[in-house]
């Protein structure tokens, strides 16, 4: 995915997204607005507790169970360091010249698949790298008893292909290269071990 990827919305939440989209870029191309989209992909680092790594892999290998990987874990899937995109966001915002386009935050290419993540997890905090792929029946079911796994059961199609993002505009504009999903790995379990005595 790239900025320029065209909308294809195959779930209700995108249709909403493409909406909310499609009108904000109506209106900057129109001058009726100045604006930024700042787009990322699915997002883990410290502190980061709703990110689906923090919570399906950081916690659980925090508390020395075993992790989780959403659907597929052989596939590539681009994550967004936090950290990486909080400074995104305040050099977009002081930028005048990045107003009125869409962006991507900077994004590590070449993703893990979902078992290299877990492995490099696994390595930081020192345990197996024990891990259960949660298919689509098994969410469909933990759904009905938790409201916030129902309600992301339609976005798993982002996880039954690559879902590879593109962040090359943003590091060429600015001269930043995101953070290595080793490092970023790292520091995130080093906060969750330090959280934990």
């Amino acid at each position: 995915m790239t900025e320029t990827t065209p909308f294809n919305p195959c779930s209700r939440k995108g249709e909403i997204r493409a909406r909310i989209a499609t009108t904000l870029l109506h209106e900057i191309k129109s001058g009726g607005l100045t604006a930024l989209i700042a787009r990322s992909p699915d997002f883990y680092g410290p502190d980061a507790r709703a990110g689906i790594p923090n919570v399906l892999v950081f916690e659980n290998f925090a508390k020395e169970k075993s992790a989780y990987c959403l659907v597929n874990d052989s596939l590539p899937h681009s994550f967004c360091f936090t950290p990486d995109a909080a400074r995104s966001l305040v050099a977009l915002a002081g930028n005048e010249d990045a107003w009125n386009q869409t962006w991507h935050v900077p994004t590590t290419s070449s993703p893990p698949t979902g078992k290299e993540f877990i492995e490099m997890t696994a390595r930081e905090f020192g345990v197996r790298p024990r891990h259960r792929v949660l298919t689509r029946p098994m969410l469909r079911v933990i759904g009905w008893f938790d409201k916030t796994v129902g309600e992301s059961y339609e976005m798993l199609y982002q996880s039954e292909a690559e879902y590879l993002f593109d962040s090359t505009k943003f590091s060429k504009a600015f001269g930043f290269e995101p953070t290595p999903y080793a490092d970023g790995i790292r520091i995130t379990a080093s906060g969750y071990r330090r959280a934990s005595g």
